[in-house]
């Protein structure tokens, strides 16, 4: 077997090996917003709140699925992904949250927020993921800049999805590295 640079990106991304996900955030339901428009709007999060304390927040969702311990509620990924029943199966955690956290922002500056955002619903997603990613990168990687008109459509679609969906911990960089050598181990 072949490992490649993708398969440990997937790994370290994976927030199953930090929490188990709430039971109720697993059950089957219509999808609100397209993976393209989740990814976009919270690429946006991202840069405006940090990284860490994005994946902070997106962990603690995940794990207690209280949406009010999201600063955006946009931030849910259930808006765009039914997220795979696997997640909720109860097990010890191999990492800690910090080392999750610390790891997976690094990891969002390597691949990109974008790229890692996609990545993180095709995770969530489960068997379906590996479709997911390569739709979800293409789409991410084909876009260019819009023109201005582009740019005026966007942010109304833009509002539209905020309409729709609306009713920092720190870590020494060693930790965070060394939960990556024990990943890759």
């Amino acid at each position: 077997m072949n490992i490649r640079v993708e398969h440990i990106q997937a790994i370290l991304a994976n927030p199953f090996y930090a929490i188990t996900v709430a039971p109720h955030l697993v059950e089957e339901h219509k999808l609100e917003i397209s993976d393209e428009q989740w990814v976009q709007t919270n690429a946006r999060l991202v840069q405006d709140l940090g990284a860490e304390a994005w994946l902070a927040q997106a962990l603690a969702f995940l794990q207690s699925g209280d949406v009010l311990g999201l600063s955006d509620p946009r931030m849910n990924p259930c808006h765009a992904v039914n997220i795979a029943s696997i997640f909720r199966e109860d097990h010890e955690p191999f990492v800690s949250h910090q080392t999750w956290v610390q790891s997976n922002a690094l990891l969002m500056q390597e691949m990109g927020v974008e790229q890692w955002l996609a990545q993180m619903l095709a995770i969530l997603e489960g068997d379906a993921r590996h479709q997911r990613r390569d739709r979800l990168e293409s789409a991410v990687f084909s876009r260019q800049k819009p023109a201005r008109g582009q740019a005026r459509q966007n942010a109304a679609e833009e509002e539209e999805t905020a309409r729709v969906l609306t009713p920092k911990v720190h870590l020494p960089q060693h930790e965070a590295l060394q939960f990556r050598h024990q990943a890759i181990s």
